[in-house]
């Protein structure tokens, strides 16, 4: 890793392209259906603290005008996890 004197180190992220969601909402493919491998969605963004923390942590993206894009903190509540879903009886394809 490289010598920083921050207290935090942003790896440069690879590219990531800003696209609408699809919409299509037509029968979705059986499981059996052979489909390509393809990149997981987003962006991955890779960083490093000097020290531990035990307060919150936010990330904030910005465009290229330094208009917030998206905001991340470690306060955020988690996304639904498979079994929470499957009580909803929400299908997780």
């Amino acid at each position: 890793m490289p010598q920083r004197e921050s207290d935090a180190y942003l790896f440069k992220p690879g590219n990531a392209y800003r696209v609408l969601r699809s919409t299509y909402t037509d029968t979705p493919l059986p499981n059996d259906e052979p489909v390509g491998e393809n990149p997981l969605d987003g962006a991955a963004i890779d960083y490093y603290l000097l020290e531990s923390t035990s307060g919150p942590i936010t990330l904030e993206i910005l465009d290229t005008n330094g208009k917030l894009v998206r905001k991340y903190a470690s306060t955020d509540p988690p996304y639904a996890s498979e079994q929470q879903l499957e009580k909803q009886l929400i299908p997780l394809y």
